[in-house]
């Protein structure tokens, strides 16, 4: 099958999954989306304002001398304002973080049960991830680990290029270069570890770096395909972020207008998670099926090497 078919197939019965079985669907995509949107939500509107008294407060702390009275109590006012700051926000990611779990394996199991053709009910469903949260919890904390080291290096090396250019446009041109590689290979590495965390939720017996050295072998004979999948993906993502920065920037500056477009995306970019989860929960399905054809053959291969009929020694 061509690559590019494959993807879009593989696109078509993601999109096709809540219709297969809407009472599963409609309430897991409801558990999944409600709590990571208000959450995201509240945490844009709590960081806001304590964003803009911060800002205010550098600007008149620059505007002041060392000598002047008030300097102080601006001072302790910016000291307290990155405190809330920093405590809103770190409540706000760690809630984020253990929702985004739970709505992971509540989304790859849902998919993945549809996709088989099985029943289940949504009772049997939070069953099931009662016993089965610690693997993908792990798997979970490798993957963070892994694209934190991946983002610091390449945005290191990027900023190391970019300050030793001193001007030079061809630096310029290779430095944009390198920052486009180092982002079609994380649409690519991204990919590999989240098959990693689809085999952490389907397959209790594996997590962490097991699951995602299995990602690795599962996709063998289908990378191009998967990085097809990831690169529609990131660019549905760079074309929803891109028209939330135009629309800022450019067509309604107001501040009501920036609100409003920056929920809209918040939730947007909430439908388009859930959506990539089943994608990949259906590629895992797709690659499953590619491994079992590849050892069928290699069986089928073997066993024809071996004589049908005893072998008669010659007298």
């Amino acid at each position: 099958m061509d690559s590019r078919s494959g993807v879009m197939t593989i696109l078509r019965e993601a999109m096709s999954i809540p219709k297969r079985n809407k009472k599963l669907m409609i309430p897991v995509m409801l558990l999944t989306f409600i709590p990571s949107s208000f959450l995201l939500m509240g945490n844009y509107v709590s960081i806001i304002p304590l964003l803009l008294n911060f800002i205010i407060k550098l600007y008149l702390l620059s505007s002041n001398h060392a000598s002047n009275p008030e300097f102080y109590d601006i001072l302790v006012g910016l000291k307290k304002d990155a405190e809330a700051l920093l405590h809103v926000d770190m409540v706000f990611t760690i809630s984020l973080y253990i929702i985004s779990v739970f709505s992971m394996i509540l989304i790859i199991h849902a998919t993945s049960m549809v996709h088989s053709g099985k029943q289940l009910t949504i009772r049997d469903l939070l069953s099931m991830i009662k016993r089965r949260w610690k693997g993908p919890l792990v798997t979970r904390v490798y993957f963070t680990i892994l694209y934190i080291g991946y983002t610091v290096l390449s945005v290191s090396f990027i900023s190391i290029l970019m300050l030793n250019a001193t001007g030079s446009i061809g630096m310029y041109v290779f430095g944009g270069f390198i920052a486009l590689v180092a982002r079609l290979l994380y649409a690519y590495l991204a990919m590999v570890w989240t098959m990693g965390l689809v085999i952490s939720v389907l397959d209790d017996s594996c997590c962490g770096l097991e699951a995602m050295g299995r990602a690795g072998e599962l996709i063998r004979g289908k990378r191009l395909q998967g990085f097809f999948i990831a690169f529609i993906l990131l660019c549905v993502d760079t074309v929803l972020i891109g028209g939330y920065s135009l629309i800022v920037s450019k067509i309604h500056p107001q501040l009501e207008v920036q609100k409003a477009s920056a929920m809209l995306m918040l939730n947007v970019s909430v439908l388009l998670k859930i959506f990539s989860q089943m994608v990949y929960t259906v590629f895992y399905h797709d690659c499953k099926r590619s491994q079992g054809k590849l050892d069928e053959e290699l069986r089928s291969m073997i066993y024809t090497r071996v004589p049908s009929s005893p072998i008669v020694d010659e007298v």
